[in-house]
């Protein structure tokens, strides 16, 4: 749930809710409702707390266990880490699709065999390339 994640959040960067609250803009009593889930932020301020701690709306909301889709600074240019990600995806994500229709649980799991495979031999052929450099 939503305050679940606004706490584990919130943990990770080793603030207070206090501190939290007072970044955001609100009382602390009211960022105590979110995280027991007495109350729901509104879109704006979700969508500012999520900018905060940068993620996605989807990860606040546990509609995906992916924290961020987005890559910046040399991630954008990474392959290897772009993949990672869509392993994530593959893992951690539920009612993933497949050409349109409902992903079949041994579907996905070929995929992720695949691209686990194809990481190993891009490694594995990238090293013996920068060695004859």
């Amino acid at each position: 749930m939503l305050g679940e994640r606004l706490r584990k959040l919130r943990n990770e960067r080793n603030l207070t809710q206090k501190e939290i609250a007072k970044i955001l803009g609100i009382p602390r009593g009211t960022y105590a409702h979110y995280e027991i889930n007495k109350r729901t932020p509104d879109f704006d301020l979700l969508k500012e707390t999520a900018d905060y701690y940068n993620v996605s709306l989807d990860y606040l909301l546990n509609r995906t266990n992916v924290k961020d889709y987005g890559l910046s600074d040399d991630s954008e240019r990474d392959i290897i880490k772009r993949l990672y990600k869509i392993l994530d995806i593959l893992e951690y994500e539920n009612n993933l699709l497949i050409d349109g229709m409902p992903a079949a649980k041994e579907a996905v799991e070929t995929l992720i065999d695949a691209i686990n495979f194809a990481i190993e031999q891009a490694k594995n052929r990238n090293e013996k390339y920068m060695q004859q450099k």
